[in-house]
């Protein structure tokens, strides 16, 4: 998890994102994106989850 996280830290903060525990955070005026890790409880593998909030 260690490697998997430093990468994707590594690509999400060159599009602004600010990460927090397993959760990674861009907000603009219009929109907020959330990126969240989740390892597997049946294999050595993660998911990774999108969230988007459309502001109004």
């Amino acid at each position: 998890m260690k490697k998997f996280k430093k990468v994707l830290t590594e690509v999400l903060s060159e599009y602004g994102f600010e990460i927090k525990g397993n959760i990674f955070r861009a907000e603009t005026r219009e929109l907020i994106a959330v990126v969240a890790t989740q390892k597997s409880n049946y294999e050595n593998s993660y998911y990774i989850n999108l969230g988007f909030l459309i502001k109004l």
